[in-house]
């Protein structure tokens, strides 16, 4: 576990505290699940929790920016959002599938009295804290997380976190699931890191 610099605007207090009661336990648990997972990142050593649109937002180095709120609009749930223009909801549905509820490319939905699926959730927190880090880089072990229980070729268990991280990996994909290869083939392997080389 790396040890993380967390600089908080204290407006972002004010915002919690002025959660309804029944929400704001709710909203510390995103809180909580953000903090626990960049500690947990070793390329992650500092994140900053600040305001956007007048809500707690989180911001790394190499990440791209994770928010979250609720609603008055929308009562009985809250949500955690990310970049629109990024392919980070899209893959989460094809990673994740109906793990989550879903809205558009830019947000994760979840019902108050929902039980949130933790181990997920942290994968899709790591992907958007680390973001523009890991999409040009080698991807292998970032993007088994998971996904480690599916089975198949690479094609399955691999494609859609790698899509959003290097798009020449389509081409990967695309051999590996005509010929075959698994998804440990080595020569698949290789071509799919090379693909991803800055």
């Amino acid at each position: 576990m790396s040890k993380l610099e967390v600089n908080t605007d204290p407006r972002v207090e004010d915002v919690f505290a002025n959660y309804p009661d029944h929400v704001r336990e709710k909203m510390r648990q995103l809180r909580e699940l953000v903090l626990e997972t960049a500690k947990e990142t070793p390329s992650i050593s500092a994140l900053e929790e600040t305001l956007k649109w007048g809500e707690p937002s989180y911001l790394t180095k190499h990440g791209s920016t994770l928010r979250m709120d609720w609603k008055e609009r929308t009562p009985d749930q809250y949500a955690m959002y990310f970049k629109c223009t990024s392919r980070l909801v899209d893959t989460f549905r094809l990673v994740h599938g109906p793990a989550f509820t879903y809205e558009g490319k830019r947000a994760i939905v979840f019902q108050l009295d929902q039980k949130v699926p933790v181990r997920e959730l942290k994968a899709c927190i790591r992907a958007a804290l680390t973001y523009h880090k890991v999409k040009g880089s080698d991807t292998w072990v970032w993007a088994n997380e998971g996904m480690s229980q599916r089975n198949g070729c690479i094609g399955d268990l691999y494609r859609p976190m790698l899509v959003v991280l290097c798009p020449m990996l389509d081409r990967a994909w695309d051999i590996g699931h005509r010929t075959g290869l698994n998804r440990d083939s080595p020569a698949l392997s290789g071509y799919a890191q090379s693909a991803c080389s800055p």
